[in-house]
């Protein structure tokens, strides 16, 4: 095995979120929610043949938007489906 170069990559997101049910009375709880914020990606790039390394950096506004629907069982537990649009 000939490991010719690497690439490490770290994100970091920061991001505050609203969630919203329409409803906690019955079994079947829809919701959506919204989240917004900042996220930094960083690479580190070693390239062993040319004996280089060399890190890149972006940063950027972040969103996300989902629509879920939540199945009640018990009073303190529920499992969640949603579809998520970033």
């Amino acid at each position: 095995k000939l490991v010719l170069a690497r690439v490490d990559a770290s994100m970091i997101p920061l991001m505050g979120f609203l969630r919203v049910n329409f409803t906690e009375k019955h079994w079947l709880v829809p919701y959506v929610g919204v989240g917004t914020g900042f996220e930094w990606l960083t690479f580190q790039v070693t390239d062993y043949e040319a004996q280089q390394t060399g890190t890149a950096t972006y940063a950027n506004l972040a969103w996300e938007g989902w629509v879920g629907l939540g199945i009640r069982l018990g009073s303190t537990l529920r499992v969640n489906g949603e579809r998520n649009f970033a």
